[in-house]
């Protein structure tokens, strides 16, 4: 595979986005993206910001990643908390036919590097208890697990621009 750019989250990638995830599927939380208009207010009502993976011969999504600062701690009432110290990734998806190749780690990558420009200085990430690669995934890349419930709470230190 060529290398991917990595691109910001634009309101043009939310159709070829839903696309990836209709014909891949999630693991989680379906209802988001189940149209434009759905995820369009998903994004606004919880003032994310993103990346994209694009193929650049194709234009094809290779993956994106969700971003936003605040938190949700996995061993309260699971509610966002908005936070001027900490980020949150929020979702990160990578085309199943283009996993272990560098692509999600380039998205992190990438969000952290936003985050911190944006004065996280942790990061934080919550998934499913079940989802064992996942978990895996955010180890390799430093993120240590801060709780465990029927989800896992993830958290990793990083130099913060303030």
């Amino acid at each position: 595979m060529n290398r991917v750019v990595i691109d910001k989250f634009r309101t043009e990638h939310i159709e070829k986005v839903i696309q990836m995830v209709t014909i891949f599927g999630v693991p989680h939380g379906v209802e988001r993206f189940e149209s434009v208009d759905k995820f369009k207010e998903y994004i606004s009502n919880n003032g994310l910001d993103g990346r994209v993976a694009i193929e650049p011969n194709t234009g094809n999504i290779a993956g994106f990643i969700l971003f936003c600062m605040g938190y949700i701690w996995p061993m309260d009432d699971r509610r966002f908390h908005k936070s001027t110290e900490i980020g949150y990734i929020s979702d990160i998806i990578v085309n199943p036919d283009l996993l272990r190749k560098g692509i999600g780690s380039m998205l992190v990558k990438a969000a952290e590097t936003e985050l911190a420009m944006m004065g996280a200085c942790r990061i934080t990430l919550i998934t499913s208890s079940s989802n064992q690669k996942a978990q895996v995934f955010f180890k390799k890349l430093g993120y240590s697990i801060t709780g465990k419930t029927d989800i896992v709470g993830f958290e990793k230190t990083i130099r913060c621009n303030q």
